[in-house]
């Protein structure tokens, strides 16, 4: 074979088989993207609409939401508790969300504001009746939550004698092992400063439960504690991806988390069919390119 004419062919080859394969790659990398697209489409959780990332459903791959957060939507009682990675869980239950961490602790989800980034969120031992099982202050220590400036502690007192100095706190029965104890709402620390009022030993258990501050404004026997207790307190996430998923979202986009990144957190921008992602926002095709190229998915 005359090897003048056999290696101009070979590059020919060569030239073409390279294009070939970046094209198949391309093609297949946007169909992965926009089959992630589909699948982290919003979602509702009973009367919760639209929720979409940091939050995910355990219906939705991981990819499609931080691993710190996971809305559990249970159709029927035979479905898992926890589909999802360790974290807070928003179970979808019954109609309604509920907060689930730290070894079932559990908060009925009043709202969600994704823009504000802030749930509502109430505690469920109160929703059927103001008697827990189990004596236990709120706390947010294993959540990536945190209060608000609305937020306003107050305080229930268990196990208390029926006491006639606390006849203006609003008090009730809560037995104790089968005896009747009484159990008193305290709005306000002060409601505690009369000098006839002795705790402990009157009351042995104290309750502290956030509350929104605004609602204790019209709180008054016509508008029992219970009400106060049922509308919640507010908390606020903040996550760093977040600016970046404004950005992707502006873009037509949907955000995601590279869930196989076990050392740093990786944002990832999915698009729509026809679009390319250049990390943190989708391009149209048309579209000019910026000088700098990036990667198919900013890892941050």
């Amino acid at each position: 074979m005359n090897p003048s004419v056999s290696y101009p062919f070979s590059v020919l080859f060569l030239l073409l088989l390279i294009l070939f394969l970046s094209s198949s790659f391309a093609s297949h990398t946007d169909d992965q993207d926009e089959d992630r697209f589909k699948r982290c489409e919003p979602f509702d959780c009973g009367g919760i609409k639209n929720i979409s990332y940091p939050f995910r459903g355990n219906h939705q791959p991981e990819y499609c939401g931080h691993p710190d957060f996971v809305v559990n939507c249970k159709p029927d009682r035979h479905q898992p508790e926890n589909c999802g990675p360790p974290g807070v869980v928003v179970d979808c239950e019954q109609d309604r969300g509920i907060l689930v961490y730290e070894e079932g602790k559990k908060f009925r989800v009043v709202g969600i504001n994704q823009t504000a980034r802030v749930l509502t969120i109430a505690r469920m031992d109160f929703w059927d009746s103001y008697c827990p099982k189990k004596f236990i202050n709120t706390t947010l220590s294993s959540t990536p939550f945190h209060y608000t400036k609305k937020d306003k502690n107050t305080t229930l007192l268990y196990d208390c004698d029926e006491i006639p100095e606390f006849s203006h706190l609003f008090g009730f029965p809560c037995d104790v092992n089968n005896v009747r104890r009484w159990a008193y709402f305290v709005a306000n620390e002060t409601e505690l400063e009369s000098p006839e009022v002795i705790w402990p030993p009157v009351c042995r258990v104290s309750v502290v439960v956030p509350v929104m501050e605004e609602a204790l404004k019209f709180y008054t026997w016509e508008l029992p504690f219970g009400s106060i207790l049922e509308g919640g307190f507010e908390v606020e996430w903040n996550i760093t991806d977040e600016d970046k998923c404004e950005k992707c979202v502006g873009t037509g986009g949907r955000c995601g988390h590279d869930s196989s990144n076990t050392k740093n957190n990786s944002f990832m921008c999915f698009c729509p069919l026809h679009h390319q992602s250049d990390g943190l926002i989708c391009r149209h095709p048309e579209e000019p390119v910026p000088e700098k190229s990036q990667s198919k998915y900013l890892s941050c």
